[in-house]
């Protein structure tokens, strides 16, 4: 099958592609709360453009903002200094009456970003991800991959497996099917819905996903999505029936192939959610640990209103036990509304 071809990576204005227009929009259209995009202007530290994030309202029309959605990294983009004045302006437009809950997650290389947010007065925590160096051939990546890696590569390739581009709905299914079963397997709780993987497979310049096959039967597959100067892993999922023919190994190494052709900076393997054999799977390939930041505002208002309420709850519920047919009283509304 032949490659797409690549569009080449941004290193100038540290931008993230997920804090773009087309990912926010991804991410609303299949959210299951019924999620906006919210543009957001960008004044000054190059020429005049919007970033995006992820709204979502309640019935009261009270929100909650996310840059950006499911813990990935949000950047205005700059040339060549930010000046802080400028994320203050965005912070303040973001942190109106309105707004109950502010989240902003900063990639591990954009510490003046992360420095602007701490001025403005957000707290922040730091999370741990792996990152692989690239900016040299492929093969140098490769001999630094431990043998393991290496041989699992090789093994698999000689098995006939291979790594294919995913371009229709109806292979996306397969690989979805295989992340429904390993998810279950791994009694999840809550899981994409496949309605944000069509939505990602029809951006087409910035998204790839790929699946290992083997004489026509997918193995697994992954998302890679190219943020700014690197790529991001940012999904997978293999048949834990097939492990011996090493598809995530096979879909890895043609990510990391893709992206030293691509001239990224970096390849990002993400978080490991607190998982050590995860963690060090990741440095089997060279990957280095690094740490991000996740900033969070909470609305002084709401927070203030919010343990009123709680405080006053307590009361009240004794107040209308001790009072004499309240009870019935409320029993017989809760039986009509339900009609």
């Amino acid at each position: 099958m032949a490659e797409a071809a690549l569009r080449p990576v941004t290193h100038e204005t540290h931008e993230t592609f997920f804090s773009q227009a087309q990912f926010i929009r991804a991410v609303a259209a299949a959210s299951p709360s019924g999620g906006r995009v919210l543009k957001i202007p960008v004044p000054g530290c190059g020429p005049a453009r919007e970033m995006y994030a992820l709204e979502e309202v309640d019935h009261f029309g009270r929100r909650t903002i996310s840059l950006g959605p499911f813990g990935l990294y949000a950047s205005p983009g700059w040339d060549r200094e930010l000046n802080p004045a400028v994320v203050k302006r965005i912070v303040a437009r973001l942190t109106g009456i309105r707004t109950t809950r502010l989240v902003w997650t900063v990639r591990f290389d954009h510490r003046s970003l992360a420095e602007a947010l701490t001025s403005c007065g957000l707290k922040s925590r730091q999370h741990a991800t792996h990152v692989l160096p690239l900016g040299e051939p492929y093969d140098r990546i490769f001999s630094r991959f431990t043998a393991t890696i290496r041989n699992q590569i090789r093994r698999a390739k000689h098995d006939g497996v291979v790594v294919e581009e995913i371009n229709d709905e109806s292979r996306l299914r397969e690989y979805y099917a295989i992340y429904e079963r390993l998810a279950q397997a791994q009694l999840r709780s809550w899981r994409y819905p496949f309605e944000l993987f069509q939505q990602l497979l029809a951006i087409k310049n910035g998204v790839r996903i790929l699946a290992a096959v083997h004489h026509g039967l997918m193995l697994g597959g992954g998302i890679f999505i190219r943020d700014g100067c690197s790529e991001r892993y940012w999904h997978s999922a293999a048949d834990r029936g097939d492990r011996r023919l090493f598809p995530t190994c096979a879909i890895l190494d043609r990510a990391i192939r893709d992206a030293c052709a691509n001239n990224a900076t970096f390849f990002g393997f993400g978080g490991s959610i607190g998982k050590p054999s995860l963690e060090q799977f990741k440095t089997f390939w060279g990957a280095q640990r690094e740490q991000y930041w996740e900033f969070e505002w909470r609305s002084p208002l709401w927070t203030r209103l919010s343990a009123l309420k709680s405080r006053l709850r307590p009361s009240v519920t004794r107040s209308l036990s001790d009072t004499p047919g309240v009870v019935t009283e409320n029993m017989s509304m809760s039986r009509s509304n339900a009609q």
